[in-house]
This record gives C-alpha cells, structure tokens and sequence, in this order.
C-alpha cells in the first residue's frame, strides 16, 4: 500500500538517469519537497530505493524497523525503503524536502553499516546537508538531464550519505577550539559536565561559545551532550546486563528519571523498550 495524500503546493520530480551510470554509481530516482496536511500519510511494505529527508516546518511521525520517531524541524532521515515504513503528519502541516535514490553502492552500505547508522539525525536547518538535498532537486528541476547533471547529483549523494556515518557529522570543517572541546565531550560525558567547562576548554567566553558551537555542530552545546550520552547508552542497553539505573549513573545523569525523560525525547521510546526491541531483533 503506498497512500498518498498531498497539499497543492507540494512538487515531485523524476529523474532517468543515464543506464551506463546505474550500475556503477547511486542515482537519484526522485527529488520533491512535501506540504502535508492532517491526511498526509505513506504506508510501504518495500521500495527497491533509499530515502532521506529534511523537515523543514511541523512535525511528522516515522515508523521504521519496529520503533519510531517524532520529526521535528531540523531533523535529518534516512530509510532504507526495502523495508517496511511509514510516515504521516503528526501535527499542523509537516514540511519537508526529499530524495530517493538507489544504486550498488547505497546497498552494500547499508547492508553493511545500516545497524550501526542512525535513522534520524537532529542538525539543524543550517547543516550542509538541508541544502545538499535541496540542491539536488533543483538541478533536477532545471537542468537537463544527461551524464553531467548525473555526476552532479552523485557527488551530493555522497556527502549527503557521509552525514549518516557514526561521527561524520560531527567532526567535519570544524574550527581548531570546536574539534578540541567535541573531543573532550566524548572523552568526559560520563562526568558532571557544566556549559562552563565546555567554554573553558574551547577558550571562548559563555556568550561566544554558545553561538560558535550551534553555528559549526547545528545544535546546542547540552543537546548535543545529552545526544552523545544517549548513543552511548544504547550499547549498554544492548549488553543486557545493566539496570537503567546504573546506565543513568555511568552515563552521566543526575537520576535514572532524568535518563529516561531525555531517552524518551530523542527515541520516542523509553531505554527498556529500547532493550527489548534489540533482543526481538536477534
């Protein structure tokens, strides 16, 4: 089943890309941006084709390999398609712009990798990757197609795709103080951090650190310590071994409610669901 209902002012375009090109790179199949109302809602059970999305206003809902997911504005994902999906709009219109594509490539990757690679990704409407997927609806739009707007898309293909590898996002272009204080969030999360310390070790004042860490990472500099502890959990969830109390301790929180609240927000599930969703998965 594949229901789709859209507002007026959505676009879809198709691409053919050139034969020679499919069987040796990723080609873009379609690129469009949606307005969806009340009603917007697709059901999948398989797509032979990848898709990435960047929401842009409102906020939908995604269900994808037995969790799911509140998007918000600034919210990246990325779905292998072969897979059952579904999406719709969770309140007011849910705008985004899209890609789906395919290619050898972009499968063994994500037969590869694909358990390991985040479904969504909260960078913030300014990260280079909002304007990679809109880029290549553009050329779709406007340039002709032929093996030259071909390799153009390619090549935002794959710096879109390298947002999604563990750590990519986070370490790429950054300045010399913003890479040393990343560095020193990975290596201290488990500790009582405070925005202080964070500022102190990248040398800037409160107000300048605040500005320059949303500006190159996308979001706060607390968000982004939370993500951070977040992801670690999730491989102790996986060991089975630890109580959510004690994961909350290691990790970092002030309390295991603490822990939970913030787990809720990001994964839209609590850290036992999570657990159990890993162990029905193996």
């Amino acid at each position: 089943m594949d229901e789709i209902i859209e507002k007026p002012s959505s676009w879809r375009m198709y691409n053919s890309p050139d034969a020679q090109l499919r069987s040796r790179i990723d080609t873009v199949q379609a690129a469009g941006y949606t307005v969806g109302g009340a009603e917007y809602r697709v059901v999948r059970q398989s797509l032979d084709s990848v898709l990435v999305g960047a929401v842009q206003q409102g906020c939908g809902r995604l269900r994808f390999d037995g969790r799911e997911w509140i998007l918000r504005p600034g919210d990246l994902f990325h779905i292998d398609c072969r897979r059952p999906h579904e999406y719709h709009t969770e309140e007011e219109d849910w705008c985004f712009c899209w890609v789906h594509y395919d290619g050898e490539p972009a499968r063994a990757l994500l037969d590869v990798a694909g358990s390991r690679m985040p479904v969504v990704i909260g960078l913030g409407p300014d990260h280079q990757a909002f304007g990679d997927i809109e880029t290549v609806g553009h050329l779709i739009r406007w340039e002709p197609p032929g093996i030259e707007r071909d390799l153009k898309l390619a090549r935002l293909l794959l710096r879109i795709q390298s947002v999604w590898l563990p750590g990519a996002h986070e370490k790429r272009n950054l300045s010399v103080d913003m890479k040393r204080t990343v560095d020193w969030i990975h290596g201290n999360f488990n500790k009582t951090i405070r925005l202080d310390d964070m500022a102190g070790v990248a040398g800037l004042s409160r107000y300048h650190f605040l500005r320059r860490f949303k500006d190159e990472i996308g979001e706060s500099p607390v968000n982004y310590l939370i993500r951070v502890r977040i992801e670690q959990s999730k491989e102790l969830l996986e060991g089975g071994t630890q109580t959510v109390e004690e994961i909350a301790r290691l990790m970092g929180f002030g309390s295991s409610g603490s822990y939970i609240r913030h787990f809720r927000n990001r994964e839209n599930i609590t850290p036992l669901q999570f657990r159990k969703t890993v162990y029905v998965g193996r």
